[in-house]
């Protein structure tokens, strides 16, 4: 299952910018809406990519279930020439890594944890 997180921004009667002819500023703004929703998985969520299976934790990551949580991760930033070097080792390792942002994901026996750039 996972939830749905809004911009908590809405147009009220008072408010010029809200709805006032049908597919004007109000369709604009409900599809600004829906662009700018983003899906957060709960805790517990698990998703297979492959031969790997990843699950969310309550730190905001998702983990390959290949790593024990002990091994030292070698940590590399998304986009970085790093992660798109990691990507040209497999074939897989761009499917994998498309489950998010945020992910722990172990390679030929090591670990990679991937974070957002700053």
């Amino acid at each position: 299952m996972q939830r749905v997180v809004r911009n908590s921004w809405a147009a009220t009667p008072s408010d010029p910018s809200g709805p006032t002819t049908p597919g004007g500023p109000a369709r604009s703004q409900d599809l600004r809406k829906k662009k700018e929703a983003t899906v957060v998985p709960e805790v517990g969520v698990v998703r297979a990519i492959e031969d790997k299976t990843f699950r969310w934790t309550t730190e905001g990551r998702w983990i390959d279930s290949a790593w024990d949580g002990k091994t030292e991760t070698k940590r590399v930033e998304a986009w970085s020439d790093d992660y798109f070097a990691l990507l040209a080792r497999s074939d897989l390792a761009a499917k994998y890594l498309s489950v998010g942002d945020r992910v722990v994901l172990v390679l030929d026996g090591t670990a990679y944890e991937i974070v957002p750039p700053p």
